[in-house]
């Protein structure tokens, strides 16, 4: 017994149990960890058959929150440090507690079966039936039946989607199977053509044997023939050839006279042009130098003498002496500038012959030039003709060379065509025979690809058949195991998922009427009204029944709904305590 003052901890106590063995759950950390404190602890020593063990979690405020922190477990097998969900996992494992290891999840059965708050106490009589039935099962170790059922059922829907697939992959057996028969019978087919085409190749072979061997025997008319045939284009060819040449030949021999006629009458202005001087251009060309010179110096005297003129014509004017300013009469320059008039005429006239000369010796250098340039135009004109006039002896040595090959050539021509002609019949018979070796062989090849086909087509369908009994093999397995899939599908569903039920169900009505008894002696310990009977049905739902008609749990009085819900609690602590290692030490608060 804990007694204590209101408020003075008793409910910290029993929180620090459970938290101590499960972790806080859907609990908040802040209810236990003591405001304004930093950091807190919970050991708590508990034993199993026997076995001690220690067990101490943590709680640390971090900012607004608290949170669990590392702890460890004490036990004979010594002291292992683990984290939260590790803690609680070991703990469910050492008490047998069927309940979910996840650090955040409440721990249920605990809670129906050995802890109850005082202010849960009436809260499982307001648990729906499913709920209440679901959790029992946990509590009762029967929920691995469940699980069992529902996996079967699972793997047995994995199975029939396997036994369709495969029944989807051998849908085609039947349709291979008859592929395979159709190609047996394409072999047996092309085995018969192939037997059919080598007896006809073989016949072709003979044939063209024959026709060879009679060739053989015209082998030395054929060789004449054959070099008859190959000569007489050649001599036609070599006609031809030097009767092109001859025409191209007479072309050029026109296109040099004609060339000929062109320079001719270009020689003929060239030699009207006469030599106008018997001086060399250097000559004339060094004396024109020297009258031009002399023609610069008359310049010179003519402007002397033109300003002399000028001077003495300002002095007869002006009256003065230019020099020394002293007067003087006119007349005394009336003299002068008579005689420097007449010896400007004169030097006017010799400057004018001496530019004549100049003139006229100017044009006799030209026209000395054209005279030079004719004749060096005549000369190469003339060399020109001497070159024209020998390739026009070459072209014609070669049109009679020509000619005469030509003759010689058309000679032999006419000899081979007579031979030819000869030889005609023997050639229609060669012919003849090498047509018919020709159509044959043709023949022989067409029958020889035909059997090549045939015989790839016998290896390509021995290959497919070969493929397709493999495919055949695997499908029959694969039918086989459909087939097998579909046996183990009747035994999980008609047999394995019932009888685990039926064992799920046994075992359910045994700990009913176990846990019926139980809480019917508690419940007539509680409650002394003999009016009044109470029952536990086959979804463990307490029934009360008043004068033997059933009353509604909502509707009882307080007090009763406590009796019921303490008798109820009473009852699933007994029956517990016989499924669970844990439960042994007959625990319940």
């Amino acid at each position: 017994m804990i007694k204590g003052d209101m408020g003075s901890g008793k409910s910290s106590i029993l929180m620090a149990i459970e938290f101590a063995l499960f972790g806080l759950g859907s609990e908040k950390g802040s209810g236990l960890l003591r405001i304004g404190e930093k950091e807190g602890s919970v050991l708590l020593e508990f034993e199993v058959d026997g076995n001690e063990y220690k067990v101490l979690r943590s709680l640390k405020r971090k900012g607004n929150s608290v949170q669990q922190g590392t702890g460890y477990l004490l036990s004979n097998e010594g002291k292992l440090q683990l984290a939260p969900s590790e803690l609680k996992e070991r703990i469910l494992k050492i008490l047998s507690f069927n309940e979910p290891s996840d650090p955040k999840a409440q721990s249920v059965i605990y809670r129906y079966a050995i802890f109850t708050p005082q202010e849960e106490m009436k809260a499982i009589l307001n648990y729906g039936a499913d709920v209440r039935l679901q959790t029992l099962r946990k509590a009762f170790m029967l929920e691995d039946y469940r699980i069992a059922s529902i996996n079967a059922a699972n793997f047995s829907n994995f199975i029939q989607k396997k036994a369709i697939e495969l029944d989807g992959k051998i849908s085609d057996l039947d349709e291979i199977k008859n592929k395979v028969k159709e190609l047996n019978e394409q072999i047996n087919q092309s085995k018969d053509l192939l037997l059919k085409k080598e007896t006809e190749t073989k016949n072709f072979e003979r044939k063209i044997t024959g026709y060879q061997k009679q060739l053989k025997d015209h082998e030395e008319t054929r060789i004449v023939l054959s070099n008859i045939s190959s000569t007489m284009p050649h001599l036609e060819n070599q006609i031809n050839e030097k009767t092109k040449q001859i025409k191209e030949a007479t072309q050029e021999i026109n296109e040099i006279k004609t060339q000929i006629k062109l320079i001719k009458e270009k020689i003929d202005p060239l030699n009207k042009i006469e030599k106008s001087t018997e001086m060399t251009r250097e000559a004339l060309s060094k004396e024109i130098t020297n009258l031009e010179h002399k023609e610069r110096e008359l310049l010179k005297e003519e402007n002397v003498l033109e300003n002399k003129i000028k001077d003495y014509e300002s002095v007869q004017e002006n009256k003065i002496c230019p020099t020394c300013d002293s007067p003087i009469e006119s007349t005394q320059f009336i003299d002068k500038i008579n005689k420097r008039n007449i010896e400007k005429v004169d030097v006017e006239k010799q400057r004018k012959i001496c530019l004549e000369k100049i003139e006229a010796m100017k044009k006799d250098n030209e026209n000395l030039e054209k005279y030079q340039s004719a004749q060096e135009k005549i000369l190469d004109f003339n060399n020109q003709l001497k070159v024209d006039i020998t390739e026009i002896e070459k072209r014609n040595e070669k049109i009679q060379k020509s000619n005469k090959e030509i003759v010689k050539l058309n000679t032999d021509l006419e000899s081979s065509k007579s031979k030819l002609k000869g030889l005609k019949k023997i050639q229609d018979r060669i012919e003849d025979i090498e047509s018919k070796i020709n159509d044959l062989n043709e023949e022989l090849k067409r029958s020889r690809e035909q059997a090549t086909e045939l015989r790839t087509r016998i290896n390509e369908a021995n290959k497919s058949i070969i493929d397709f009994k493999e495919t055949i093999n695997e499908k029959e397995k694969q039918k086989k195991q459909a087939q097998l899939l579909r046996e183990y599908k009747i035994w999980i569903d008609d047999y394995f998922i019932a009888t685990v039920e039926a064992i799920e169900k046994y075992a359910l009505l045994s700990i009913n009427s176990e846990f019926d008894q139980q809480y019917r002696k508690w419940y007539n310990l509680m409650i002394e009204d003999p009016s009044k009977e109470s029952r536990i049905d086959e979804q463990f739902s307490p029934i009360i029944e008043q004068d033997g008609y059933e009353q509604n749990v909502a509707f009882l009085s307080g007090g009763e709904k406590t009796s019921i819900a303490l008798s109820y609690r009473l009852a699933l602590n007994n029956v517990v305590q016989k499924v669970s290692i844990g439960m042994k030490s007959n625990l319940l608060i």
